[in-house]
């Protein structure tokens, strides 16, 4: 076979090779307005539906995380995954429209991310040639649809999931509730009998530390000086012992025998459930 012949069947066999891999280009519409595109509205979404899940900061395939604008202009391993202003040159857009291998998201891949659509690729064109500028809340950044809980003036200070993943338990303020995870609906608000003058709370201050048991059905909380157990339906125990400093994490033992509580003065206290009698500190 003449060189020139085995030249032109290997160009071939190249092309045919790279169209298999990546298949043809997905046009990327040109769109014409002047109002900046908003990363947090229009690009962030596409981003969470096809990308983070593979490149957030919890991932990080191949070094990159795309979860804001700052992360995608340093980019990862490949280098910058946008240059501000050169939308037509960033390895983000070219990967995505399926001009540059590896293509972006791969085929076949476990998560099912989709190719990004042709109205897409321009937004993130325009985007990019706008300066590739904007932010995003802390709260948007999760491949996954989180469900907000039930709205109060009190930040959550303290969340614990039982290990059945049925009920999570949280605190705001001093307030303790304890909600059925497939619904969303509430299902109780721990509080303490009246004779304790705090019918309408779990604690007296901050409830900061939550833990459940092995079995879900007892429930450890802490705050200022003071730690409760609560044993389903709704039987609560107060230790007797007082703790010298606000409790940061508290954990019950499998045989329910113990709980062990640690506190802002760097000590670990083992306290026997039976009682509330206090045991070693390490």
């Amino acid at each position: 076979m003449a060189p020139a012949r085995i030249l032109c069947v290997l160009l071939l066999a190249g092309l045919l090779q790279s169209a298999s891999i990546a298949g043809p280009p997905i046009p990327i519409n040109s769109i014409q307005r002047t109002e900046p595109v908003s990363f947090e509205k229009e690009i962030l979404p596409v981003l969470r539906k096809n990308c983070l899940a593979c490149h957030s900061a919890s991932e990080r395939q191949g070094g990159l995380i795309l979860e804001n604008p700052t992360a995608i202009l340093k980019g990862g391993d490949s280098g910058p995954a946008a240059i501000a202003g050169q939308g037509a040159d960033s390895l983000l857009l070219k990967m995505a429209s399926h001009q540059a291998e590896p293509v972006m998201p791969p085929e076949g891949n476990d998560v099912a991310a989709a190719n990004l659509s042709s109205l897409h690729l321009g937004l993130m064109k325009l985007w990019i040639d706008q300066g590739a500028g904007g932010s995003a809340r802390i709260d948007s950044l999760s491949p996954k649809t989180m469900n907000s809980l039930p709205g109060t003036l009190n930040t959550v200070q303290a969340a614990a999931l039982t290990q059945d993943g049925q009920f999570v338990a949280f605190s705001r303020g001093q307030h303790l509730l304890l909600n059925h995870v497939p619904s969303g609906q509430q299902v109780a608000m721990l509080r303490v009998s009246a004779s304790d003058q705090m019918s309408e709370s779990a604690h007296r201050d901050l409830v900061q530390s939550l833990s459940f048991n092995a079995d879900g059905d007892m429930l450890a909380s802490g705050g200022f000086r003071e730690v409760r157990i609560w044993r389903r339906p709704a039987d609560v125990r107060r230790l007797n012992s007082q703790l010298p400093s606000i409790s940061t994490a508290a954990a019950i033992g499998e045989d329910r025998q113990w709980m062990a509580i640690a506190g802002t003065d760097h000590a670990i206290r083992l306290f026997r459930i039976s009682d509330g009698s206090a045991g070693p500190v390490f």
